[in-house]
């Protein structure tokens, strides 16, 4: 699954990124009290990052989402509709 958020650390105003850029700290993803596996969370766009997750065994129901970055969580009240 691709998730993208905007403001998990400072980017480069104005650059244009040809590729993806990784980012340097760990980011982790947690759905309801379960942790997803993050693959791949990095910048691709001017403020825009992409993180890839595999979304852990869960059942169907809507479920808080968090990430987790630099001891930093993202706001709360977003959820991820899970069904199987």
């Amino acid at each position: 699954m691709l998730l993208y958020a905007t403001g998990l650390i400072a980017s480069p105003a104005g650059v244009i990124i040809n590729a993806p850029l990784a980012v340097s700290s760990p980011v982790t993803v947690s759905i309801g009290s379960a942790q997803a596996t993050v693959e791949f969370a990095g910048l691709v766009a001017v403020g825009e990052f992409q993180i890839n997750i595999v979304v852990p065994d869960l059942a169907d129901g809507d479920y808080p989402i968090t990430l987790r970055i630099n001891g930093q969580d993202t706001q709360a009240r977003v959820t991820l509709p899970v069904k199987r």
